[in-house]
């Protein structure tokens, strides 16, 4: 990610960090703490309609479904995606939510510095079969690992992008 310095360092204290390489596998990672309950997990990632990039793999529905199957025990409270345009495809959060058991923070837009276009506004989908509307406003900044001043000024947005090495690269 684009500037993790200038959030790296200021996680708040009560976050544990696991850092995930371009070589890794997200899911061996979360598998580690399959035996620990998570009361919200973060995830900071690149992300567009439906999808998070996340170590050397593409989170999506299908990947999420074949995860959940084989581990049902995994117990996170909150999933909170710190991603851009995610939401845009409600089946995934959906997919999260109903494998993982627990509500979702998410956005539909871009995440990150309002001058790029992008904000910190998130929604929130809640797996509740009796509510009429299952998606709330998210209204608690608060909650973030960063804080207001560290969001403000943290000049990128977590969209997934193509460089112009990747564009002339699937062009020839």
């Amino acid at each position: 990610l684009e500037g993790l310095n200038n959030l790296l360092p200021y996680i708040n204290k009560n976050s544990k960090t696991v850092p995930i390489k371009r070589s890794d596998s997200f899911f061996t990672k979360l598998l580690d703490y399959s035996s620990v309950k998570i009361n919200n997990l973060y995830l900071l990632c690149h992300g567009k309609a439906g999808e998070l990039k996340l170590g050397s793999e593409l989170i999506n529905a299908s990947s999420i479904l074949s995860f959940s199957k084989s581990n049902h025990n995994f117990q996170v409270n909150k999933l909170t995606l710190l991603s851009c345009n995610v939401g845009k495809n409600i089946n995934f959060i959906e997919t999260l939510s109903e494998a993982f058991k627990c509500e979702v923070n998410y956005s539909d837009k871009l995440v990150g510095h309002k001058s790029l276009g992008g904000s910190w506004d998130l929604k929130t989908y809640l797996s509740n079969e009796n509510a009429s509307n299952n998606i709330v406003s998210f209204n608690n900044l608060s909650s973030l690992p960063f804080s207001s001043e560290v969001i403000n000024n943290w000049e990128y947005t977590l969209a997934i992008t193509i460089s112009s090495a990747q564009v002339t690269a699937f062009l020839a």
